[in-house]
């Protein structure tokens, strides 16, 4: 009677995996999982299983999804052993607030760890995207790359970026780059053979990033802002602003916040202007037509606004 019994589930088994393999429409799998462990889902146009090495491979419109980790692909391979997958095309992974996207890519669904080829991973928290050939991702907040560039902005032509070699990011902490090179957008402005700089997700004190451009006015334009965290209600910003055809402008911005109806910035520029506008044919290049002439070097702009919500009810 048993070996009967044992005889029919197999049947069973054989003949699922048989509609398994020969649907043509969209289907859903899951897994078996082990007593403490993540459970994984799988939805596919097409799929098959290896019942020895417990592989699926998965092909048209893949997903898999566990915890906080959904991976998309044209093609997949997921190991019930290992918890390892192979995906290959069009491949989008989430993992929490981070996003992978990538022509390939082999990783540990389990412990987050593997490798992405040719792809990008956008880090939320900080709002950092870190682009390469070939990127290992070491931790659940670590990775390493032989070759890779790295910015805030998004886009293929990001209007900054740091491109280095040999590198290593921890979310959370710092980055390090060996013979690194900083651009505004195609054009390379600084070169350094070791960097080091934060990837922190929390808010604190500390450089920003630096924005660079050029204008027939200005010249060649460098600014570097320094952000200062002074409470959990109120911060400051202080900057040096460096224009080749016009001098060095300083300036500073102050925030607050009192409650959620109230909060305010007081801000304030000084520049000593190496142009001025005397209003005469010889300096009109650097008159603007809103403003009266401009005899004086020294600059100076105070503003400030405040929001507050009113005692009548408005």
């Amino acid at each position: 009677m048993k070996i009967f019994q044992k005889s029919t589930h197999l049947r069973a088994a054989a003949l699922l995996i048989m509609a398994i393999i020969t649907c043509d429409q969209a289907l859903a799998l899951t897994p078996p999982a082990r007593s403490g462990e993540t459970s994984w889902h799988i939805s596919a146009a097409t799929a098959t299983y290896d019942t020895q090495r417990e592989l699926y491979v998965a092909r048209g419109n893949v997903v898999i999804t566990g915890g906080g980790t959904r991976l998309e692909a044209d093609y997949a391979e997921f190991s019930n052993i290992t918890r390892d997958a192979l995906a290959t095309g069009h491949v989008l992974l989430i993992s929490g607030e981070d996003t992978v996207t990538c022509n390939s890519i082999k990783m540990n669904l389990a412990t987050e760890t593997g490798t992405i080829y040719q792809g990008t991973i956008f880090i939320r928290k900080n709002n950092f995207y870190i682009s390469g050939d070939r990127i290992k991702k070491t931790g659940a907040e670590t990775y390493t790359a032989d070759r890779a560039a790295i910015t805030s902005c998004p886009g293929d032509k990001p209007d900054w970026k740091i491109t280095g070699r040999d590198i290593k990011v921890t979310i959370g902490g710092y980055g390090y780059a060996a013979h690194s090179t900083l651009w505004a957008r195609d054009l390379p402005v600084a070169y350094s053979p070791f960097l080091t700089f934060p990837v922190r997700t929390r808010r604190q004190s500390g450089l920003l990033t630096p924005r660079i451009t050029t204008s027939d006015r200005r010249g060649f334009e460098y600014e570097q802002p320094l952000f200062l965290a002074l409470s959990p209600s109120t911060d400051a910003t202080i900057y040096t602003h460096y224009m080749s055809k016009r001098g060095v402008k300083v300036g500073g911005e102050y925030r607050y916040i009192n409650d959620a109806a109230s909060r305010g910035i007081i801000e304030l520029e000084m520049l000593n202007d190496d142009k001025t506008d005397d209003g005469t044919t010889a300096t009109d290049q650097w008159a603007y037509s809103s403003t009266p002439v401009r005899s004086d070097s020294s600059r100076y702009w105070l503003r400030s606004k405040h929001d507050q919500k009113l005692g009548w009810g408005t």
